[in-house]
């Protein structure tokens, strides 16, 4: 949290405030939290019960924004943003059809602290710097991942977080949608962000996000498809995004006929055919892991991210095809099963030179300013 505020108090912007949404329980934490409550831009929120869980943390921060706020810039508590994320992201919002900028989060403060740091890597620069960047050049649907996303405050305010799912991320993204609002995303704005470090971690973070997706898209199904105010691209990425993690589902039945398969080459179910198909699901996620990895100037850094990617994925495959199944099949209800908050080691493996090339040359973005002068 220290060097997020130190960073957040560092944005080269004329008049802002910062808000932090505390639900912690440990007594460090709250401790540390109350110390930069003195700093004049930093209001210190701390809510007693966890109801609606991240959804519902973000509503309670809408609730203290300034009556006078027209933009909000929402970052988890493990980000460094760079001083001029408001000066460039606010320059999209010139389109009145605009109601969200989605910048790019880079897990790169602990990307060589584990094998799973490494695979995190490549599958998040997989996401932000191939698809999401595709999906920005053909314009269509642009999803919101949670942190690093800039938002018109009218706008928020009166449509607000849902609390009862997983991905409230997702759920946004649709709603806006459904009111004929664009989202643009915006990969200048580079945010520093902590990978989960281990498999149990990366396996439940993956689980939640698969069950909440699954199940917001089942619930807007209808209305994004008879939406007379979405396009017919962003329909179409729209089913090519709802179907996303039911491909593990379609992973392992085609693993189990490919087992039970007959094995000569000229049956109607052949097995090379089914060994095709495995392996184009092991080189599809490592030729998208390489093109992100050469985008971002790292392929020999990621080469045992880039091995392990492919082969994560198949591991992880039957947690991922319970998780969907689960919201494919279950209704909204009790969040307590299905919430896992991805803990984080707080470790940062980067240099700090390196973390300051990564955002800027202002060296208050890592060291900051002496807690005690705040």
């Amino acid at each position: 949290m220290d060097r997020l505020l130190r960073a957040c108090t560092s944005i080269d912007y004329p008049e802002y405030e910062i808000i932090v949404v505390d639900d912690s329980t440990d007594p460090e934490s709250l401790r540390r939290i109350k110390r930069w409550a003195r700093h004049p831009r930093v209001r210190v929120i701390h809510r007693e019960r966890r109801e609606g869980f991240k959804g519902g943390a973000l509503n309670e921060g809408l609730r203290h924004l300034s009556p006078e706020s027209r933009f909000v810039l929402f970052l988890d508590a493990d980000f460094i943003p760079p001083p001029d994320i408001l000066q460039r992201g606010l320059e999209h919002f010139e389109d009145d059809r605009v109601a969200a900028v989605q910048g790019y989060q880079d897990h790169v403060l602990n990307w060589d602290e584990t094998p799973v740091t490494r695979v995190v890597r490549v599958s998040t620069i997989s996401g932000y710097l191939v698809d999401f960047y595709a999906r920005s050049l053909l314009d269509t649907l642009k999803q919101l991942t949670g942190g690093a996303m800039i938002l018109r405050t009218e706008v928020i305010r009166r449509l607000g977080f849902s609390t009862n799912c997983l991905t409230e991320d997702w759920d946004l993204t649709l709603r806006l949608y459904l009111e004929g609002y664009e989202i643009v995303y915006d990969p200048r704005l580079r945010v520093l962000a902590e990978c989960p470090s281990t498999l149990r971690d990366y396996i439940r973070q993956q689980m939640r996000w698969a069950e909440g997706h699954i199940r917001v898209a089942r619930n807007y199904f209808k209305r994004v498809l008879t939406s007379p105010l979405m396009t017919l691209r962003q329909k179409m990425e729209f089913l090519l995004l709802s179907l996303f993690y039911l491909q593990s589902v379609l992973f392992l039945l085609g693993v189990g006929c490919t087992l039970i398969a007959d094995p000569t080459p000229s049956g109607p179910l052949s097995t090379r055919l089914g060994l095709l198909l495995f392996l184009f699901d092991l080189l599809a996620p490592l030729s998208m892991g390489l093109t992100a990895s050469w985008v971002a100037g790292g392929v020999r850094e990621n080469l045992l991210g880039l091995v392990l990617f492919p082969l994560t994925f198949t591991a992880t495959a039957p947690f991922l095809a319970l998780a969907s199944i689960r919201g494919l099949i279950l209704e909204d209800g009790n969040l307590e099963e299905g919430w896992y908050r991805t803990e984080k080691t707080g470790h940062i493996t980067v240099a700090p030179l390196v973390v300051r090339s990564l955002t800027s040359s202002n060296p208050l973005m890592v060291e900051g300013a002496d807690l005690e002068d705040c």
